[in-house]
């Protein structure tokens, strides 16, 4: 992934190495400082490595600082609906009855709120809003997500196949509908006063069921 992410085209693995020590401190820094208290010598000197090689890899000050929010944004992606969907492919087969599957799907969505605490999922959040300010990272994000809504789609459309879903529900409106029901509990966090954990778990049950053709 950094290849990607920095300006030059093939790395040496000592390089790769060393972009990641860089990247590492840098968004310590971001998380310790925020961006106007960032400065490229302190950065190069806690990496151990010279300003030209800064410079080298990322251009300029902002170049670094978009490489280190691309790369988070990539982290928070491997984590959301693509991991929570490998997690049930493996945990679950389709071959029960719709209500048990819908009702397990619940489940694996609610364990996924579970492992983050509210300042990580709010984090989540932050770096989402600080690349869309951005307009390098905005295509990023915008491709990042439409990865994860594709593979998701992928899953649903089995689920459409067997005619489990609500009428009118299409196997890309249900992966969207599960992604807003994960942002929808990062935002939540913001309100000054928040609902429970088993309050939107409650409410996702309700959603998440409503994507469903229960009889």
């Amino acid at each position: 992934m950094l290849a990607e992410l920095s300006v030059r085209d093939e790395l040496t693995t000592e390089e790769h190495d060393k972009l990641h020590v860089i990247l590492d401190v840098t968004e310590r820094h971001l998380e310790a400082r925020g961006e106007h208290g960032l400065r490229i010598m302190d950065i190069a000197r806690e990496s151990g490595v010279s300003t030209s090689t800064l410079y080298y890899h990322f251009n300029d000050r902002e170049g670094l600082i978009q490489t280190v929010q691309a790369r988070a944004i990539r982290r928070v992606s491997s984590t959301s609906l693509n991991r929570l969907f490998e997690k049930f492919r493996q945990e679950h087969q389709i071959d029960q009855d719709v209500r048990s599957f819908a009702n397990e799907l619940v489940a694996v969505i609610g364990s996924e709120v579970d492992e983050y605490l509210s300042e990580e999922r709010r984090r989540k959040v932050e770096l989402m809003a600080a690349g869309i300010t951005r307009p390098g990272l905005e295509h990023l994000i915008q491709s990042e997500i439409t990865h994860i809504i594709d593979d998701v789609t992928a899953f649903c459309q089995v689920i459409y196949d067997r005619g489990w879903l609500a009428e009118g529900v299409t196997p890309r409106a249900m992966a969207s509908a599960l992604r807003a029901v994960l942002l929808g509990r990062v935002v939540g966090d913001y309100d000054l006063t928040p609902i429970s954990d088993e309050e939107w778990y409650r409410l996702a049950e309700l959603s998440i069921l409503s994507l469903f053709r229960l009889e």
